[in-house]
C-alpha cells in the first residue's frame, strides 16, 4: 500500500464522484485521502488556472507519483485504502486498464444519470 498523501480532485457537482470518494473515506484508516471539489482554490494550485477538464474526469495528485487521471486516478485512490491495494494494482495491470479506459469515459459521460440525493461530501 502507497502511504504518501493524494489529493484527489473531484467533480463537486456530482452525486456519483462524490458517493464514490465518500466510500473511500470511510475506508481510509490512514488518512491519505484528501478530497478536494472542483472547482476551489486548491484545485486552481494544482491543476492550474482552467480546472474545466478536470471535471470530465477524478484526477488524483501526489508527490510521489505526480498527476493522474480516470482510471489511473482510481487506482492510485484504491492503492492508499488498507484492504484495497490489490484492486488498485489490478486496475493498474496493462491489459485490464486498456478495458477500464473506455468504460470510465462511458460512466463519465453519463455520470449525472447515476445521482442520488443525500450524498456525505459537500458540493460546489
Amino acid at each position: 500500500m502507497t502511504r504518501d498523501p493524494l489529493f484527489v480532485f473531484y467533480d463537486g457537482g456530482c452525486d456519483l464522484c462524490a458517493g464514490a470518494l465518500a466510500w473511500a473515506l470511510r475506508r481510509d484508516a490512514l488518512g491519505l485521502v484528501r478530497p478536494v471539489a472542483v472547482p476551489s482554490p486548491e484545485a486552481e494550485r494544482v491543476l492550474g488556472p482552467s480546472t474545466v477538464h478536470a471535471l470530465e474526469a477524478l484526477h488524483a495528485w501526489s508527490e510521489h507519483s505526480g498527476l493522474v487521471t480516470g482510471p489511473d486516478a482510481v487506482a492510485a485512490l484504491l492503492a492508499r485504502l488498507p484492504r484495497w491495494g490489490w484492486a488498485g494494482a489490478l486496475l493498474g495491470a496493462p491489459l485490464v486498464r486498456s478495458l477500464a479506459r473506455p468504460a470510465y469515459r462511458m460512466v463519465a459521460r453519463h455520470r449525472y444519470a447515476f445521482d442520488r440525493p443525500g450524498c456525505a461530501l459537500p458540493r460546489r
